[in-house]
């Protein structure tokens, strides 16, 4: 099968072109990790989850800078990584099979409250109200079979606040399903 010069000259820029428009797909995937989209989804290997309009998935790192796929922030009012803190948040964690999580126990914080199980997303959670560093918070934990599901929820911050109550908290953690 002989192709001329100019045939594999074409192919190769075909190829490339392709390979190209591969990576774009990719680096963008990750970009919409951070982005804000109306009806969104966060999803990578680990779980899904929805990110309603207004907020924004925002990665988590480990020690060594590196980004961690069983954790991410979900912020309300922000894309500034930097801001966020000022902002109504959600942190997610995920534990599969390979990675079993612990809840964190009340005594960590200050003020620590019980809070009644509730059912979302057909998990049953449990969990606590509490004081983190100074910043009124929500702590929900759920064990579905051999996966682990918590949430924290940072309500009452400088920009604005959140509940349990808002639709679009219970959306998120009605959403939050690991694979």
């Amino acid at each position: 099968d002989q192709k001329s010069p100019e045939t594999k000259a074409e192919e190769q820029v075909k190829t490339e072109e392709k390979i190209e428009a591969e990576e774009e797909t990719e680096s963008e995937a990750k970009i919409d990790e951070t982005a804000d989209v109306s009806a969104g989804k966060f999803e990578n290997e680990e779980f899904s989850i929805a990110v309603p309009e207004g907020w924004k998935a925002m990665p988590m790192y480990d020690q060594d800078e590196k980004e961690v796929s069983d954790q991410i922030i979900l912020v309300k009012g922000s894309d500034d990584p930097f801001a966020a803190l000022n902002f109504p948040m959600i942190t997610v964690s995920y534990g599969g099979p390979d990675n079993n999580k612990l809840p964190v126990d009340k005594d960590f914080y200050e003020e620590a409250e019980d809070l009644e199980s509730l059912e979302l997303g057909g998990k049953t959670w449990e969990g606590y109200t509490a004081m983190s560093f100074g910043s009124p918070m929500t702590y929900l934990f759920a064990t579905d079979n051999d996966r682990t599901y918590q949430i924290s929820i940072m309500t009452d911050q400088p920009e604005g606040s959140i509940s349990l109550e808002d639709s679009d908290v219970i959306e998120i953690i009605e959403s939050f399903i690991g694979k």
